[in-house]
Order: C-alpha cells, then sequence, then structure tokens
C-alpha cells in the first residue's frame, strides 16, 4: 500500500443551491430536502379579527325646553305654516261628487213629479236639472283645491294655530295650557289614505272644540301629543 493513497471517500451530495430552489417551498425546507407538513382535512380557517366599527356621531336634535322631546325631534312645533296633506284634496273631492249624487237623485224625483204634473213643460225641468247637476259636478271639482290653498296649521310650543277661509277668512287660536283632551278619528275614506282628523277640546266653554282634517294620521298623532302634555303659557 503505497503511503499516498487516501481512503474512498463518498461523492458529494448534489444539494441545491438557493437559486434553483422551486418557489413553490419555503426557502429553509427546501434546502434540506424537507417539506412542512400539509394542514390536516378539515382545519378551521381562522378567521382574521378587526376593530369594531365606531358609529359615526349624529347631530342631538333641538328640544325646546318645556315640551315633548319626541315631538319636538320630529319638528312638528316648529312655529311655522304648514299646509294639509295634499290626499286631503281628493277625498273632499269624493265626499262631493257622493253628495252631489244623493242631491241629484233627490232633484230628479223632484224633476219626475213636476213633469208629470205639468207635462208641457218637462224639457224645462230635465234643462234645469242637468245645468244644476253640472254646476254641483264643477263645484265638487274645483272647490276643493281653492280650499286647500287658504288653509294653514303652526304648532309651536305655546299651542295651535288653524288658518282658513277663502271669502272669509277665520284663525282659530288654541293654548296648550286649555286643552282638556284630543282625539284623532279617521273615516272610511280617511282610512284608505292615511288621513285623520285632529279634534281639540278646550276648556272654558261648554263642549267648545276645534276640528282640523286633511292631516296625515301620523301628523296629527303627533300634534295630539304635543298638545296633550299642557303648558304653561295661555298665549300663542
Amino acid at each position: 500500500m503505497s503511503s499516498d493513497s487516501s481512503p474512498d471517500l463518498p461523492p458529494p451530495i448534489d444539494r441545491p443551491t438557493p437559486a434553483t430552489l422551486p418557489t413553490s417551498e419555503p426557502a429553509p425546507f427546501a434546502a434540506y430536502g424537507f417539506k412542512p407538513e400539509p394542514e390536516p382535512a378539515g382545519a378551521p380557517t381562522p378567521i382574521p379579527v378587526s376593530e369594531p366599527a365606531v358609529p359615526a356621531e349624529t347631530p342631538s336634535s333641538t328640544v325646546v325646553a318645556g315640551t315633548p322631546n319626541a315631538s319636538e325631534a320630529w319638528g312638528v312645533a316648529d312655529d311655522m305654516d304648514h299646509s294639509l296633506d295634499p290626499n286631503s284634496v281628493t277625498i273632499e273631492r269624493v265626499g262631493s261628487f257622493i253628495g252631489s249624487a244623493i242631491l241629484g237623485l233627490v232633484l230628479l224625483a223632484a224633476t219626475i213629479g213636476g213633469s208629470i204634473a205639468a207635462s208641457d213643460y218637462w224639457p224645462v225641468f230635465v234643462g234645469a236639472w242637468a245645468a244644476l247637476m253640472l254646476l254641483f259636478c264643477a263645484f265638487s271639482w274645483f272647490w276643493p283645491p281653492i280650499a286647500y290653498r287658504h288653509t294653514s296649521y303652526r304648532l309651536s310650543p305655546r299651542g295651535l294655530v288653524i288658518r282658513r277661509g277663502v271669502w272669509w277668512r277665520s284663525v282659530a287660536h288654541v293654548p296648550r295650557s286649555r286643552v282638556q283632551h284630543t282625539d284623532v278619528s279617521q273615516g272610511p275614506l280617511q282610512r284608505y289614505f292615511s288621513l285623520g282628523t285632529l279634534t281639540v277640546h278646550t276648556a272654558g266653554t261648554e263642549f267648545a272644540s276645534i276640528s282640523l282634517e286633511g292631516l296625515s294620521r301620523e301628523v296629527a298623532d303627533r300634534i295630539r301629543d304635543v298638545l296633550i302634555d299642557g303648558g304653561d303659557d295661555d298665549g300663542v
């Protein structure tokens, strides 16, 4: 055996360099031939935790002292003139047409009776009945919008003011301190259009009351809530 002979050594292991590592495996494991253990089947997926949402600040409603907080927040007692609900025009027209139809039937019976009594003048009776019916129908159609434009109400912490009238104007003042109780009623047509009639009973005169028709049911209830709270002022 020669002195320069060396023991047989195993060939070097051909390890992949970092430049040749597959990009789908992490470098520390792939460099030594290891692979990370896969997640077990059915393992729950971690849910990311996020910060709770902070609600945005909303401006507080201005509330007048001595008045119901909820009603003032709704802006009902704002001391401004308001018109009635537009559907009140439709209700007034329907009611007028029904009244005209009933009156027309009565006049028709009288016309037939007059025509029988004076057979020579039946065209006159029929023509007069037709003219009256046309007049009633025209009134039922054109008058409600005119009356609607001349009716308004104003609610304040002191009370209720109602203005109405086309030819003869009237202004009714209802102080909160004199309100005994209030009623909100609905007829068949009002229920269909979600309207109501507010009736306010006041002190000082027996059976004294004032009614305001043509309000939406929601607004009528809000006005009632303001008025029944009472007050210390007597003027409006």
